[in-house]
């Protein structure tokens, strides 16, 4: 039983650059050979071991270039729009923070004359 799978055709792709959708090509991949031979089977498993052995690394690896790829795709402020992000924070943080003490005097007080 043959698989159907279609892939971009990258010679399209390269005479017309400007062109969005690419045209389909229609491949057949091969079924799957079961191997029946032991050593074949032996060797098999000694390799899964080993590449069993590297897969953090390669975790580790594709970690870091998604995290580069993300990191190429962020849109940096400039020094201007730093400085007023930061000051409005620090305004925002003041303000909360008045609030905050004035419920507590305000709490603070009526506990003190009404409650006690």
């Amino acid at each position: 039983m043959a698989v159907h799978r279609y892939k971009a055709d990258e010679s399209a792709a390269d005479d017309n650059v400007s062109s969005t959708k690419a045209k389909p090509v229609k491949t057949t991949a091969k079924p799957a050979v079961k191997k029946t031979a032991k050593n074949g089977d032996k060797k098999e498993k000694k390799v899964r071991k080993q590449l069993k052995i590297f897969a953090p690394f390669r975790a580790l690896g594709r970690y870091f270039k998604g995290s580069w790829e993300e990191l190429r795709q962020v849109r940096w402020p400039n020094r201007k729009q730093t400085w007023a992000m930061t000051l409005a924070v620090i305004i925002f943080s003041l303000a909360i923070g008045t609030l905050i003490f004035l419920l507590d005097a305000a709490f603070t007080l009526l506990f003190k004359r009404f409650i006690f």
